[in-house]
């Protein structure tokens, strides 16, 4: 028994270390509209590293990174979404072993972005330059940062004294520079920051005067033990595999073999409880795509039912996921399915005259609802222009009838530029389809749904 507990605890913590990742990757902005070439959309990857390698399974070409004013690298890809809306990008950094994929889920004309950030990445930012040294003839910078390896080397290979532990918890490193001669101080001067395993980064000084002192902040990024597994968790997250992004997590929370694991685990709970629900959303958002897809066209109020249905737990996961791959792509399968479908009418025929005891119109059943196909005109109504059916064009087409209740759905499809969609109420299918029967007609709003709508017909228009 105590054999398979070791074994059982290797397991796990085998499983923890394959996932530790020193990449991180946020979503910024998924909004944005690109103007580029018919069939193309955008994917960018924002970092402070010049050295990332970013390929696409597909074979979509990643450019080379271009430094911005602000000293971050844009690596930009123009996807081709002529065959296919699908892509995965594989991300590591040259001199580390972790490697993130991310699957994009993008469509013609839109732009994606993300932030890439890998552990050992250096920030460097001035805090105050109006520092006053109070030797005779030197100059010095004041460097603070969060690592004690940090790797300071000056242009003009002055002596860096430290890091010394600070009242902060940080580490102060000092570089002091002579500037007794006027020559010494027409010196350009610049330092240079790295972690042994990170790109150099260089910080130019410019010149100095007697007495002058800089006060920089370098940050170096640091991904821990735990953070690196919480790091995988998000980026399955973000991938839409919650179930692997809870499994990560119910291990993590589990095991004790990361020293840094934090004491209040409240947060990562409920992170863990989160990607729990989303993997059942996920789940049920699918088998009900699939139940709506059975019925297809042949039964099309059960297929926009089990089609709404899904569509609720699609956008229960964007919620929290807006870049969701699935929900992305399975948004455009119900946006065509209820384009196709055409928009849902449905209400009630009843008597113009004939009324029951407590004052109601009576149902009509029976009725035939026909659509009729129209050249779409306008007419000009107080200023304002608004849609009219003009010539009749194409055939007209049998929708369905009322039931005992009067009651009726139908499904009109939508208006395009040029034709526009009429129903025709009628008891005489045969005399309306020869033009000659009396017909209630009734244009159709342009919403995807229009419910309890009242049409009233006269009973000597009946046969």
């Amino acid at each position: 028994m105590n054999r398979f507990f070791l074994i059982l605890g290797f397991f796990i913590q085998s499983c923890l270390l394959t996932v530790a990742q020193s990449i991180t990757i946020t979503p910024l902005d998924l909004t944005k509209s690109y103007n580029g070439n018919p069939n193309t959309a955008c994917v960018e990857f924002i970092s402070k590293n010049p050295n990332l390698v970013i390929d696409e399974n597909n074979g979509e070409a990643v450019q080379s990174p271009q430094k911005r004013p602000d000293g971050l690298y844009v690596y930009t890809c123009i996807c081709d979404v002529t065959d296919t809306n699908k892509f995965g990008f594989n991300i590591s950094a040259k001199g580390k072993v972790d490697k993130q994929i991310l699957k994009v889920y993008i469509e013609d004309k839109q732009y994606f972005q993300y932030q890439i950030d890998v552990a050992g990445d250096i920030s460097v930012k001035l805090l105050n330059d109006m520092l006053v040294i109070p030797v005779e003839n030197t100059a010095r910078a004041i460097i603070t940062s969060n690592n004690d390896k940090l790797k300071i080397e000056s242009l003009t290979k002055e002596k860096v004294e430290g890091p010394e532990l600070t009242a902060n918890n940080t580490f102060q490193y000092t570089v002091s520079f002579d500037v007794t001669t006027p020559e010494s101080r027409d010196v350009d001067r610049s330092l240079t920051f790295s972690t042994g395993t990170s790109e150099d980064v260089k910080y130019d000084l410019g010149q100095l005067s007697p007495k002058k002192g800089l006060e920089i902040s370098v940050i170096v990024l640091v991904t821990s033990c735990y953070d690196q597994i919480v790091n995988y968790a998000k980026n399955s997250f973000l991938n839409g595999n919650y179930k692997e992004a809870y499994e990560t997590y119910r291990k993590a929370l589990a095991d004790n073999s990361c020293p840094d694991k934090p004491q209040d685990l409240t947060e990562d709970k409920a992170k863990m409880e989160l990607y729990r629900k989303l993997t059942i959303a996920i789940q049920n958002a699918d088998v009900l795509y699939k139940k709506a897809e059975q019925f297809g066209n042949t039964q099309q109020d059960s297929a926009l039912y089990y089609q709404g249905e899904a569509k609720k737990f699609r956008n229960y996961i964007r919620k929290e996921n807006p870049s969701d791959p699935y929900c992305l792509e399975y948004e455009r399968y119900y946006n065509d399915f209820i384009q196709k479908m055409g928009r849902q009418i449905s209400g009630r025929v009843v008597h113009n005259t004939m009324m029951d005891l407590q004052g109601h119109n009576l149902p009509i059943k029976d009725v035939y609802i026909i659509l009729t196909e129209h050249k779409r005109e306008t007419k000009n109504i107080n200023d304002v222009q608004v849609p009219q059916a003009g010539k009749e064009t194409g055939n007209p087409k049998v929708l369905g009838q009322t039931d005992a209740n009067g009651n009726f759905t139908v499904y009109v499809p939508y208006n395009t530029k040029d034709t526009i969609y009429q129903l025709n109420f009628t008891a005489d299918k045969e005399a309306m389809m020869n033009k000659t029967s009396y017909r209630f007609e009734y244009l159709p709003k342009d919403v995807d749904k229009e419910t309890n709508l009242i049409v009233k017909l006269t009973p000597k228009n009946l046969n």
